[in-house]
């Protein structure tokens, strides 16, 4: 049971990153990957060593196959508790590569970082939102829209919430806006 996790389908399998699971009392965040064959009808066991170099647990996240074998996962949403008990917001700015060959040889995929958190949210870039909608395209992966809660006096949360439309550069790494020219279609 969670929220907000990522999924794709890569040839027979379908891919799970993430998410969340929320109740009363608790909140728990994800770092986890789960892979079902439809054709099976089963869950495969992917192990979860605490020592594999893999992303924070995250909701939200932007995620999008690229190639033939590799599932991009960009940024997302995550809460954690400080030392003095309070709840803390962090948005991801990093990216990571999840390599999915090894799922055809039934052995688990492997994670890879690909780009470090960002300092700064820049504006021709979406870090600093969560909740987007994204997808790859040739070597970019899209992404639209997304959010950006700011805690306010009180915390109270005031959302801004984004329509425009991105793309990275998947082989060089960079941000870029899209613009979308109106052709006098309907």
């Amino acid at each position: 049971a969670r929220s907000g996790m990522g999924c794709v389908v890569w040839k027979h399998y379908m891919v799970i990153f993430g998410g969340f699971f929320e109740a009363v009392r608790e909140t728990k965040w994800y770092n986890d990957v789960h892979v079902f064959n439809p054709q099976t009808e089963t869950w495969m066991d992917v192990p979860q060593s605490r020592l594999a170099v893999k992303p924070e647990p995250r909701s939200a996240c932007n995620i999008a196959l690229y190639g033939t074998d590799k599932l991009i996962v960009h940024g997302g949403f995550s809460k954690f508790k400080t030392s003095n008990s309070a709840v803390e917001t962090k948005t991801h700015t990093d990216a990571w590569v999840l390599h999915l060959g090894p799922l055809l040889q039934q052995k688990p995929p492997t994670w890879e970082r690909w780009m470090s958190s960002a300092k700064s949210k820049t504006p021709n870039t979406p870090n600093g939102r969560a909740g987007m909608s994204s997808l790859s395209y040739k070597n970019r992966m899209i992404v639209f829209g997304g959010v950006v809660d700011r805690e306010e006096h009180n915390h109270k949360v005031e959302s801004v919430f984004y329509s425009d439309l991105m793309a990275m550069d998947i082989e060089r790494r960079k941000w870029f806006p899209l613009r979308v020219n109106n052709s006098g279609g309907n």
